[in-house]
Protein backbone atom coordinates (compact mmCIF):
# COMPACT_ATOMS: atom_id res chain seq x y z
CA UNK A 1 0.00 0.00 0.00
CA UNK A 2 1.61 3.43 -1.10
CA UNK A 3 2.04 6.05 1.86
CA UNK A 4 2.58 9.29 1.90
CA UNK A 5 5.74 10.27 3.46
CA UNK A 6 7.36 13.47 4.39
CA UNK A 7 10.67 13.94 3.48
CA UNK A 8 13.08 16.78 5.23
CA UNK A 9 16.41 17.32 4.15
CA UNK A 10 18.50 20.54 4.29
CA UNK A 11 20.10 21.39 1.39
CA UNK A 12 18.78 19.62 -1.82
CA UNK A 13 19.39 19.08 -5.43
CA UNK A 14 20.72 21.01 -7.36
CA UNK A 15 23.74 21.09 -4.61
CA UNK A 16 25.14 17.89 -4.52
CA UNK A 17 26.81 16.70 -1.99
CA UNK A 18 26.73 13.17 0.68
CA UNK A 19 23.96 14.26 2.45
CA UNK A 20 22.33 16.14 -0.70
CA UNK A 21 22.18 13.43 -2.90
CA UNK A 22 21.44 10.59 -0.25
CA UNK A 23 18.36 12.55 0.63
CA UNK A 24 17.30 12.66 -2.75
CA UNK A 25 18.07 9.28 -3.80
CA UNK A 26 15.84 8.40 -0.80
CA UNK A 27 13.03 10.54 -2.48
CA UNK A 28 13.37 9.00 -5.41
CA UNK A 29 13.79 5.65 -4.93
CA UNK A 30 10.40 6.07 -2.46
CA UNK A 31 8.42 7.62 -5.26
CA UNK A 32 9.57 4.86 -7.73
CA UNK A 33 7.98 2.41 -5.35
CA UNK A 34 4.64 4.02 -5.77
CA UNK A 35 4.98 6.11 -2.43
CA UNK A 36 3.58 10.12 -2.68
CA UNK A 37 7.11 11.44 -1.65
CA UNK A 38 6.92 15.70 -1.09
CA UNK A 39 10.74 16.66 -0.06
CA UNK A 40 11.21 20.05 2.09
CA UNK A 41 14.82 21.65 1.94
CA UNK A 42 16.82 24.89 1.27
CA UNK A 43 16.98 26.95 -1.84
CA UNK A 44 20.21 27.05 -2.38
CA UNK A 45 19.99 28.77 -5.31
CA UNK A 46 17.80 31.63 -6.34
CA UNK A 47 17.15 30.68 -9.71
CA UNK A 48 16.20 27.35 -8.09
CA UNK A 49 12.31 27.14 -7.94
CA UNK A 50 10.59 27.27 -4.59
CA UNK A 51 8.51 24.45 -5.98
CA UNK A 52 8.50 21.96 -8.88
CA UNK A 53 7.49 18.17 -9.16
CA UNK A 54 10.80 16.47 -10.23
CA UNK A 55 10.40 12.51 -11.73
CA UNK A 56 7.36 12.08 -9.09
CA UNK A 57 8.99 14.36 -6.19
CA UNK A 58 7.19 17.26 -5.19
CA UNK A 59 9.65 19.57 -4.04
CA UNK A 60 9.62 22.44 -1.99
CA UNK A 61 12.94 24.74 -1.11
CA UNK A 62 12.82 27.54 1.05
CA UNK A 63 14.96 30.63 0.59
CA UNK A 64 17.29 32.16 3.16
CA UNK A 65 16.14 34.86 5.00
CA UNK A 66 18.02 38.62 5.13
CA UNK A 67 20.52 38.83 7.64
CA UNK A 68 19.86 35.21 9.36
CA UNK A 69 19.77 32.46 6.55
CA UNK A 70 18.30 29.38 7.00
CA UNK A 71 18.42 29.50 10.62
CA UNK A 72 14.22 29.43 10.65
CA UNK A 73 14.15 27.16 8.12
CA UNK A 74 12.70 24.74 10.38
CA UNK A 75 9.72 27.27 11.60
CA UNK A 76 9.34 27.74 7.70
CA UNK A 77 9.18 24.10 6.68
CA UNK A 78 6.78 23.64 9.43
CA UNK A 79 4.73 26.70 8.54
CA UNK A 80 4.52 25.58 4.86
CA UNK A 81 3.54 21.86 6.33
CA UNK A 82 0.87 23.12 8.15
CA UNK A 83 -0.40 24.86 4.68
CA UNK A 84 -0.09 21.41 2.84
CA UNK A 85 -0.95 19.25 5.11
CA UNK A 86 -4.33 18.44 4.24
CA UNK A 87 -3.21 18.37 0.48
CA UNK A 88 -0.91 15.50 1.66
CA UNK A 89 -2.18 13.34 4.63
CA UNK A 90 1.77 12.72 5.35
CA UNK A 91 1.86 9.10 7.11
CA UNK A 92 5.35 9.52 8.28
CA UNK A 93 7.74 12.25 8.62
CA UNK A 94 11.92 11.36 7.78
CA UNK A 95 14.14 14.11 8.70
CA UNK A 96 17.64 13.68 7.72
CA UNK A 97 18.89 15.60 10.56
CA UNK A 98 17.94 16.54 14.18
CA UNK A 99 18.29 19.92 13.68
CA UNK A 100 16.90 21.85 11.63
CA UNK A 101 14.81 19.20 10.23
CA UNK A 102 13.74 17.34 12.87
CA UNK A 103 12.31 20.32 14.57
CA UNK A 104 10.36 20.33 12.09
CA UNK A 105 9.24 16.83 12.58
CA UNK A 106 9.11 17.03 15.75
CA UNK A 107 6.64 19.95 15.47
CA UNK A 108 4.35 17.95 12.80
CA UNK A 109 4.35 14.69 15.13
CA UNK A 110 3.28 17.06 17.92
CA UNK A 111 0.37 18.79 15.89
CA UNK A 112 -0.69 16.12 13.51
CA UNK A 113 0.43 12.59 15.55
CA UNK A 114 2.87 12.35 12.27
CA UNK A 115 5.64 9.26 13.21
CA UNK A 116 8.54 11.03 13.03
CA UNK A 117 11.93 8.99 11.50
CA UNK A 118 15.44 10.76 11.98
CA UNK A 119 18.25 9.92 10.41
CA UNK A 120 21.86 11.31 12.38
CA UNK A 121 24.23 12.01 9.53
CA UNK A 122 26.85 13.17 11.78
CA UNK A 123 27.12 17.26 11.50
CA UNK A 124 24.25 17.85 13.31
CA UNK A 125 25.94 16.38 16.78
CA UNK A 126 29.65 16.17 16.22
CA UNK A 127 29.24 20.02 15.60
CA UNK A 128 26.30 21.50 15.94
CA UNK A 129 24.64 20.44 19.01
CA UNK A 130 28.07 21.55 20.85
CA UNK A 131 26.88 24.88 20.05
CA UNK A 132 24.49 26.39 23.34
CA UNK A 133 21.72 27.74 20.87
CA UNK A 134 21.72 24.39 18.65
CA UNK A 135 21.46 22.13 22.12
CA UNK A 136 18.16 22.17 22.87
CA UNK A 137 16.80 22.22 19.26
CA UNK A 138 18.70 18.86 19.16
CA UNK A 139 17.29 17.30 22.02
CA UNK A 140 13.73 18.46 21.46
CA UNK A 141 13.80 16.54 17.68
CA UNK A 142 15.33 13.21 19.93
CA UNK A 143 12.30 13.48 22.42
CA UNK A 144 9.46 13.55 20.35
CA UNK A 145 11.43 11.43 17.17
CA UNK A 146 9.67 7.70 17.31
CA UNK A 147 12.85 6.31 15.84
CA UNK A 148 16.72 7.60 14.92
CA UNK A 149 18.69 6.07 12.35
CA UNK A 150 22.11 6.63 12.89
CA UNK A 151 24.69 6.17 10.04
CA UNK A 152 27.48 4.30 12.58
CA UNK A 153 27.21 3.07 16.14
CA UNK A 154 29.17 6.04 17.33
CA UNK A 155 26.10 8.60 16.05
CA UNK A 156 23.62 6.43 17.38
CA UNK A 157 25.00 6.58 20.70
CA UNK A 158 25.61 10.19 20.35
CA UNK A 159 21.70 10.10 19.31
CA UNK A 160 21.05 8.67 22.57
CA UNK A 161 23.05 11.07 24.52
CA UNK A 162 20.89 13.92 22.89
CA UNK A 163 18.11 12.15 24.30
CA UNK A 164 16.80 9.55 21.53
CA UNK A 165 14.92 6.80 22.88
CA UNK A 166 14.49 4.67 20.01
CA UNK A 167 17.56 3.91 17.65
CA UNK A 168 19.27 1.30 15.27
CA UNK A 169 22.10 1.67 13.54
CA UNK A 170 22.40 1.31 9.67
CA UNK A 171 25.97 2.08 8.57
CA UNK A 172 25.88 4.86 5.92
CA UNK A 173 21.52 4.94 6.18
CA UNK A 174 21.75 1.36 4.29
CA UNK A 175 20.02 -1.31 5.44
CA UNK A 176 22.27 -4.22 3.65
CA UNK A 177 20.10 -7.13 5.34
CA UNK A 178 16.56 -6.04 2.97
Amino acid sequence: MPWSILVIGTAIPPVMGGLEVYTWELAYQLSQRGHQITLFGYQSFLDSPLYEVDRGVHIYRFPSLPLIGNKLYWLQAYQKAKELYSQYQWQICHAQTAAPAGMTSALLKKKYHIPSVITSHGYELIVRAKQVWVEPFVRYAFRYSDYVIGVSEELSQLSKHYGAIQTVTWANAVDTQR
